[in-house]
């Protein structure tokens, strides 16, 4: 199974460096307000496309949330830690399960529930530039 993260170029060293830590699921009141986390819990893809990822809108942040993708090796004994972020979001209660029913491509998310070391990182691929004809 191939599994990629992607993340933007001022995060890059620092996984390099530490893995995977920051990741969390909000944990969300009926009223849509964050009431706390899962934590760590890191989100994954099969979905290598650079520009398939949906999630990573330019809403908030002003940067590319998809300038590096990172290929992830979770070891077999890791395994169980590892679940479709479908089957485990559409089982909590509402309004979370949105977190993957609105964003297209979400059947291809998975939720690691630890820590990736970087050790698991196996490849690390920079977004092509886009080429401009004139």
């Amino acid at each position: 199974m191939k599994l990629y993260h992607f993340t933007p170029a001022h995060m890059l060293d620092g996984i390099m460096r530490d893995g995977l830590t920051l990741g969390a699921i909000p944990v969300m009141d009926l009223n849509g307000y964050i009431k706390g986390v899962y934590d760590p819990c890191q989100w994954l893809t099969e979905d290598g496309d650079f520009n398939a990822q949906s999630w990573a809108t330019q809403n908030i942040v002003k940067y590319d949330r998809t300038a590096y993708r990172l290929k992830i090796a979770i070891p077999k004994a890791r395994r169980d830690k590892l679940r479709r972020a479908w089957d485990f979001m559409v089982h909590q209660p509402d309004p979370m399960p949105r977190l993957v029913t609105d964003w297209e491509g979400s059947i291809n998310w998975f939720i690691f529930f630890g820590r990736v070391p970087p050790g698991w990182i196996r490849e690390v691929d920079k977004k092509p530039e886009m080429v401009v004809a004139i």
